[in-house]
């Protein structure tokens, strides 16, 4: 609300609604408030080099807080999202890693028994980003006393059910390289619809039919078991609130294929 004042109610009410549909909640913390934000786009926090139980304010101290309102409700955070694409992240690998480490050592702080995951990248522009970010976990001496600073890889891959597979297994052999065996995550798949939702029913390779989008999901799924994948989760559930159909439920509540 303000510098110091806050309120919960936007979060409150989905996490207990969840929570009582039987929901485990994996909890993306990005943007943050305000008063704490280093650009007015929120690309950018400010204090990143403050430790999380510092008063200024900080994104780590808002990761803390969050963790600590939600202790033992929330099961896992993913730390900002595709911070390999400008739209979402205005700094560089080192800087990202700078805040995994403040947000990981808060959240841990506040609820020791919550996952912390690495942001999904989304390997639009390459693997640069990505490998710098590798390298400076790998450089830090402090890195291997504290888990590295994170508990599971996260990847996010889009259309082509392959990189499901692919992706799993390269991400995993790259951080094995230096060290660290993690579990890895798929926190988003899947491919947009057409002729859902208002968008054209034109064919392109980077969209499909529903029929076609329920045929995505299947060869998501086998690709992510056979590659030792841990987790896997679909984007998204309905599209209620953004443009596209990347649902696997249709706005007025019916099930699309996917969902089947």
């Amino acid at each position: 609300v303000s510098p110091g004042s806050w309120d919960w109610s936007a979060s409150d009410a989905p996490i207990a609604a969840w929570l009582q549909a039987g929901i485990n909640v994996h909890a993306i913390l990005h943007t943050p408030p305000p008063d704490m934000q280093a650009s007015p786009d929120g690309l950018m926090p400010m204090g990143l080099d403050l430790q999380y139980d510092s008063a200024s304010p900080s994104f780590s101290r808002f990761c803390t807080m969050f963790a600590a309102r939600y202790r033992g409700k929330i099961k896992s955070y993913e730390v900002w999202n595709e911070p390999d694409l400008r739209e979402f992240w205005n700094g560089s690998a080192q800087q990202y890693y700078t805040l995994l480490k403040g947000c990981y050592l808060g959240i841990k702080a506040a609820d020791p028994a919550a996952i912390v995951v690495m942001a999904g990248m989304a390997f639009v522009h390459g693997k640069g980003f990505y490998a710098d970010i590798v390298n400076a976990i790998a450089s830090d001496p402090t890195a291997p006393a504290h888990n590295f600073y994170f508990d599971v890889i996260g990847i996010h891959m889009y259309a082509d059910p392959e990189l499901v597979y692919t992706r799993t297994i390269e991400t995993r052999e790259e951080f094995e390289r230096y060290g660290m065996c993690k579990p890895v995550w798929i926190t988003e798949t899947n491919i947009t619809l057409r002729g859902v939702n208002g968008v054209p029913d034109v064919p392109n390779r980077w969209v499909a039919t529903p029929e076609e989008g329920g045929w995505y999901v299947l060869q998501a799924a086998s690709n992510a078991l056979a590659a030792g994948a841990d987790r896997l989760m679909f984007f998204r559930l309905e599209d209620g609130n953004m443009d596209g159909a990347w649902g696997i439920v249709n706005r007025d509540g019916s099930h699309l294929p996917a969902y089947q």
